[in-house]
Protein backbone atom coordinates (compact mmCIF):
# COMPACT_ATOMS: atom_id res chain seq x y z
CA UNK A 1 0.00 0.00 0.00
CA UNK A 2 1.09 3.56 -0.67
CA UNK A 3 1.89 5.86 2.24
CA UNK A 4 -0.92 8.28 3.19
CA UNK A 5 1.12 11.31 2.05
CA UNK A 6 1.48 9.92 -1.48
CA UNK A 7 -2.22 8.98 -1.70
CA UNK A 8 -3.13 12.47 -0.47
CA UNK A 9 -0.89 14.07 -3.11
CA UNK A 10 -2.39 11.95 -5.89
CA UNK A 11 -6.00 12.59 -4.82
CA UNK A 12 -5.36 16.32 -4.43
CA UNK A 13 -4.48 16.51 -8.15
CA UNK A 14 -7.86 15.12 -9.23
CA UNK A 15 -10.73 17.33 -10.44
CA UNK A 16 -13.32 18.19 -7.76
CA UNK A 17 -15.95 15.75 -9.01
CA UNK A 18 -13.46 12.87 -8.86
CA UNK A 19 -12.38 13.89 -5.36
CA UNK A 20 -16.03 13.78 -4.33
CA UNK A 21 -16.32 10.27 -5.75
CA UNK A 22 -13.14 9.19 -3.94
CA UNK A 23 -14.81 9.95 -0.61
CA UNK A 24 -16.90 6.81 -1.13
CA UNK A 25 -13.96 4.45 -1.76
CA UNK A 26 -13.02 3.77 1.84
CA UNK A 27 -12.90 5.36 5.29
CA UNK A 28 -9.19 6.18 4.94
CA UNK A 29 -9.75 8.17 1.73
CA UNK A 30 -12.77 9.89 3.28
CA UNK A 31 -10.59 10.91 6.24
CA UNK A 32 -7.82 12.17 3.94
CA UNK A 33 -10.25 14.23 1.85
CA UNK A 34 -11.88 15.66 4.97
CA UNK A 35 -8.64 17.10 6.41
CA UNK A 36 -8.40 20.89 6.42
CA UNK A 37 -4.88 20.76 4.98
CA UNK A 38 -6.06 18.57 2.07
CA UNK A 39 -8.94 20.95 1.34
CA UNK A 40 -6.58 23.94 1.36
CA UNK A 41 -4.08 22.25 -0.98
CA UNK A 42 -6.80 21.01 -3.34
CA UNK A 43 -8.50 24.43 -3.53
CA UNK A 44 -5.19 26.12 -4.29
CA UNK A 45 -4.45 23.63 -7.08
CA UNK A 46 -7.90 24.03 -8.60
CA UNK A 47 -7.67 27.84 -8.50
CA UNK A 48 -4.29 27.73 -10.24
CA UNK A 49 -5.84 25.86 -13.20
CA UNK A 50 -8.05 28.86 -13.96
CA UNK A 51 -10.90 26.69 -15.21
CA UNK A 52 -14.12 28.66 -15.07
CA UNK A 53 -17.49 27.19 -14.18
CA UNK A 54 -20.93 28.74 -14.22
CA UNK A 55 -23.50 27.37 -11.80
CA UNK A 56 -27.04 28.53 -12.40
CA UNK A 57 -30.56 27.61 -11.44
CA UNK A 58 -33.71 27.23 -13.47
CA UNK A 59 -36.95 28.82 -12.46
CA UNK A 60 -39.37 26.71 -10.48
CA UNK A 61 -40.99 24.10 -12.65
CA UNK A 62 -43.78 22.12 -11.03
CA UNK A 63 -42.57 23.31 -7.60
CA UNK A 64 -38.98 22.18 -8.20
CA UNK A 65 -35.79 24.18 -8.65
CA UNK A 66 -32.92 22.72 -10.64
CA UNK A 67 -29.24 23.65 -10.55
CA UNK A 68 -26.91 23.29 -13.53
CA UNK A 69 -23.14 23.48 -13.89
CA UNK A 70 -21.50 24.59 -17.15
CA UNK A 71 -17.70 24.47 -17.48
CA UNK A 72 -16.42 27.38 -19.54
CA UNK A 73 -13.18 27.72 -21.45
CA UNK A 74 -12.94 31.35 -20.33
CA UNK A 75 -14.89 33.86 -18.28
CA UNK A 76 -15.62 35.78 -21.51
CA UNK A 77 -17.78 32.89 -22.63
CA UNK A 78 -20.41 34.04 -20.10
CA UNK A 79 -21.08 37.07 -22.28
CA UNK A 80 -21.08 35.10 -25.52
CA UNK A 81 -23.56 32.42 -26.44
CA UNK A 82 -22.78 29.52 -24.13
CA UNK A 83 -22.04 26.54 -26.33
CA UNK A 84 -21.05 24.08 -23.64
CA UNK A 85 -23.42 21.53 -22.23
CA UNK A 86 -24.62 21.97 -18.69
CA UNK A 87 -24.74 19.18 -16.13
CA UNK A 88 -27.82 18.94 -13.95
CA UNK A 89 -26.78 18.87 -10.30
CA UNK A 90 -28.71 16.52 -8.07
CA UNK A 91 -29.85 17.38 -4.57
CA UNK A 92 -32.76 14.94 -4.63
CA UNK A 93 -33.55 15.01 -0.90
CA UNK A 94 -33.86 18.78 -0.93
CA UNK A 95 -35.72 19.47 -4.17
CA UNK A 96 -38.23 22.22 -3.57
CA UNK A 97 -36.56 23.32 -0.31
CA UNK A 98 -35.17 26.55 -1.77
CA UNK A 99 -36.20 29.16 -4.24
CA UNK A 100 -33.24 31.55 -4.35
CA UNK A 101 -29.47 31.59 -4.53
CA UNK A 102 -28.28 34.28 -2.11
CA UNK A 103 -24.50 33.97 -2.49
CA UNK A 104 -21.60 31.78 -3.57
CA UNK A 105 -18.07 31.46 -2.28
CA UNK A 106 -15.25 29.05 -3.20
CA UNK A 107 -17.66 26.75 -5.05
CA UNK A 108 -20.29 26.61 -2.31
CA UNK A 109 -23.81 27.98 -2.78
CA UNK A 110 -25.91 29.67 -0.10
CA UNK A 111 -29.57 29.11 -0.95
CA UNK A 112 -32.85 29.56 0.81
CA UNK A 113 -36.58 29.83 0.80
CA UNK A 114 -37.27 33.50 1.55
CA UNK A 115 -34.80 33.18 4.42
CA UNK A 116 -37.09 30.81 6.36
CA UNK A 117 -34.87 27.84 5.63
CA UNK A 118 -31.32 28.28 4.40
CA UNK A 119 -28.82 25.75 3.09
CA UNK A 120 -25.19 25.56 2.02
CA UNK A 121 -24.78 23.35 -1.07
CA UNK A 122 -21.56 21.79 -2.30
CA UNK A 123 -22.19 20.98 -5.98
CA UNK A 124 -18.95 18.99 -6.19
CA UNK A 125 -19.76 16.52 -3.43
CA UNK A 126 -23.54 16.79 -3.51
CA UNK A 127 -23.58 17.64 0.19
CA UNK A 128 -26.27 19.88 1.62
CA UNK A 129 -26.32 21.37 5.11
CA UNK A 130 -29.19 23.32 6.58
CA UNK A 131 -28.03 26.51 8.26
CA UNK A 132 -29.78 27.83 11.35
CA UNK A 133 -31.51 31.11 10.72
CA UNK A 134 -29.64 33.98 12.23
CA UNK A 135 -31.10 37.07 13.84
CA UNK A 136 -30.36 40.32 12.11
CA UNK A 137 -30.84 43.84 13.40
CA UNK A 138 -33.97 44.00 11.22
CA UNK A 139 -35.54 41.15 13.24
CA UNK A 140 -35.41 43.11 16.49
Amino acid sequence: ALPDEIMEDIISRLPPKSVGQCRCVCKLWQAIIGRHEFIRVHCNRIRSLREESLIFTSYKFKEKSFFYDAHLTSAHQVFDKITVSATKLSFADYIGSWTRVYASCHGLLFVGEDMHKTFVLNPTTGEVREVSRWRSTLDR
